[in-house]
């Protein structure tokens, strides 16, 4: 009986310590798991942190060229809409004097209407690119009692800056890109002559 008390003696030890190494492994496990799930929970937040912080960042950045573009293209529009008329008034008006008696009082108003124009379109037009300083020296050698094929070709010439330009805007406005000039100056030189020969 003593020897049967003794293996019963070990047997409830080996269960009581078999049990406490249960509970130990179980609560390690679960400190494990519970770390494991908090690591979980960490790199969830920061992957979504980063992805928001990108998503951000990249919808700044193109609503931020968005409003550049917008911002260019409707003020290049505005600005081709006030040079057309100023060069349409000026046209007009280096015509009207054709027709008006040097000494006619209305003569005198008309070509000072004419340096006004003649100045303002200046101020449209870059002084440094090949069309435009073409443009600007038309303007200036047209005064009153120009030949009509001056101003067939000053105003074929713009007109192809103005589709030239107008080209622009529509691929910018399309694309999302400022582009340069495209304009092919020898074209359009040779489409004014074309065009002011045609006048003659």
């Amino acid at each position: 009986m003593v020897e049967w008390s003794r293996y019963w003696s070990r047997f409830c030890h080996f269960l009581y310590s078999w049990k406490m190494h249960t509970l130990e492994a179980v609560k390690v496990a679960l400190h494990n798991a519970s770390d494991l799930t908090l690591l979980g929970i960490i790199l969830v937040f920061v992957m979504s942190a980063t992805n928001l912080a990108l998503t951000l960042f990249y919808t700044w950045r193109n609503t931020r060229k968005t409003n550049f573009i917008n911002t260019v293209t409707s003020s290049r529009i505005e600005w081709i809409g006030s040079l057309r008329e100023k060069m349409s008034n000026f046209i007009a008006t280096a015509i009207a004097l054709k027709y008006i008696p040097a000494n006619d009082p209305r003569a005198e108003n008309k070509r000072v209407e004419l340096d006004s124009l003649r100045y303002s379109i200046f101020l449209h037009l870059n002084p440094d690119t090949e069309p435009d300083k073409e443009i600007q020296s038309l303007v200036l050698d047209l005064h009153s009692g120009t030949e009509a094929t001056a101003i067939v070709r000053l105003r074929s010439l713009t007109q192809r800056y103005f589709k030239n330009e107008w080209e622009r805007v529509k691929d910018e406005a399309e694309d999302g890109r400022l582009k340069a000039k495209r304009i092919d100056h020898k074209e359009a030189a040779s489409l004014a002559t074309q065009s002011s020969q045609k006048a003659v």
